[in-house]
């Protein structure tokens, strides 16, 4: 019997699944509606879905948004304000002040973090470094990006409770310097902080973003972009860390044109005009093409098919790297072969769609609508292909983005750059009754 060796072929991690989707599509829904005036509106006390355990003891639980929903996720914009509370149950209590010392303290963090993943193709999944060793598993990439931090409860070693501000700047990939810079000091009593009873604590917090276009939440196999919360109980080992992802839309204009896009697919079996309504949508919204046969075909179109393909671009220095995938695809198989009866095919796009980012440093994402028709031909079948750029917005249909609107990459270096900031607690008062319509005041 021969001896059978072992294979050295070289395996390779799979890539994820194509998400692809038949002719049914999802109920039309808009996640991320952004109001006309652009108020910086406080959200509305109604806590989103936890990403932590409910039952768990340390934890931050966000309010939802009205209007500003992604799959039970508060989504945030440029100018918004993100508003939450971190909540700790305890089984006794603990100390935070003994002898000037900070014995314990719930500090709220939030930071940007932007990284680059490169690793070799048979380690990506376990974020390794490549044969020569130069690329580390994660790289943080030398852009500007902040991290702000302020005590919920405790006090600074001097017996002032402190909310300071940092900025975070990576010069190098394993270098990086703090700018500090206090925005208020506040004195209080220096037996405020003494001590934290046992049972459950709701410590509230409030972040007001500044009116910067930054990158969207994106991560993929390659690339991280992506703001947390983080949650620390300073000098205590009873609990770990925790931290939270919020979701992030930058403002993407949508415009409608005046007239619909006609665009033509000829080839010696027929001759097809399409008819793109706009190539501008948002999250939810329904792609629609009329398809109208110019002259009688040789033989019927039988096979329509309409995709969304988004291209995703990774660049840094030398490096780049893309990476198309089907966001949606449905495809029909008909008999299409009367000039007058137009065929009609539609698809949505994902409630989950990132938006637009053609302005990136290192990303930049794009959508692609592909089209293709297809004839059952005697001999051979007769194809034709056609691809036109959409956009995929946040704002509503042809509303412009606000003046003060900054994009992220002309925001000046430097320490006194806009950032995040916390804000005092807004106290809410009693709401107005509910509207009753047989109650409504006479009209004269």
């Amino acid at each position: 019997m021969p001896l059978r060796l072992p294979s050295l072929r070289r395996r390779y991690h799979p890539g994820p699944a194509i998400p692809t989707t038949g002719p049914q599509q999802p109920p039309r829904t808009h996640p991320l509606s952004i109001p006309a005036s652009f108020l910086r509106v406080v959200a509305r006390k109604r806590s989103a879905r936890s990403i932590n355990n409910v039952d768990a003891p340390f934890r931050i639980e966000l309010y939802l948004n009205a209007g500003f929903e992604q799959d039970g996720e508060p989504v945030y914009c440029p100018g918004s304000v993100i508003q939450g509370n971190v909540y700790l149950r305890l089984d006794e209590p603990i100390c935070g002040r003994d002898g000037g010392s900070l014995k314990g303290g719930v500090v709220i963090t939030g930071k940007w973090v932007v990284q680059l993943i490169w690793s070799s193709p048979c380690c990506v999944a376990e974020n390794m470094s490549n044969d020569n060793g130069s690329w580390p598993g994660v790289h943080h990439l030398p852009d500007r990006y902040f991290a702000i931090r302020t005590f919920l409860w405790g006090s600074s070693k001097d017996g002032e409770h402190s909310i300071a501000s940092f900025i975070q700047f990576a010069s190098e990939p394993a270098t990086t310097h703090w700018h500090t810079s206090t925005l208020y000091l506040t004195d209080l009593p220096k037996n405020e902080f003494q001590e934290l009873s046992a049972g459950t604590h709701t410590f509230p917090f409030t972040i007001e973003l500044p009116m910067i276009n930054y990158s969207p939440t994106f991560d993929n196999r390659l690339f991280r972009s992506a703001m947390f919360l983080n949650a620390t109980l300073e000098r205590s080992y009873k609990f770990a860390p925790i931290q939270r992802r919020v979701l992030f839309h930058p403002f993407v204009e949508t415009r409608t044109p005046k007239a619909p896009l006609l665009r033509h697919l000829n080839n010696p079996g027929f001759a097809v005009e399409a008819e793109f309504i706009s190539q501008a949508y948002r999250p939810g919204d329904l792609i629609t093409v009329h398809l109208h046969l110019v002259a009688l075909p040789r033989y019927p179109v039988t096979d329509v098919r309409l995709r969304l393909v988004r291209c995703v671009k990774i660049s840094y220095s030398d490096f780049s790297n893309i990476d198309r995938t089907i966001q949606q695809n449905v495809r029909l198989s008909t008999i299409f072969a009367d000039l007058e009866d137009p065929l009609t095919v539609s698809l949505r796009v994902p409630s989950a769609a990132v938006p637009t980012v053609t302005t990136g440093q290192h990303l930049r994402i794009e959508y692609v609508l592909k089209l293709t028709l297809k004839t059952a031909g005697v001999c051979r079948p007769y194809r034709a292909k056609l691809e036109i750029p959409v956009t995929v917005g946040t704002l509503p249909n042809d509303v412009p983005a606000p003046a003060e609107l900054k994009p992220y990459r002309k925001v000046p270096e430097g320490a006194g750059i806009e950032r995040p900031r916390f804000l005092a607690q807004i106290e809410y008062e009693t709401p107005l009754p509910m509207y009753e319509e047989e109650r409504r005041p006479p009209s004269y």
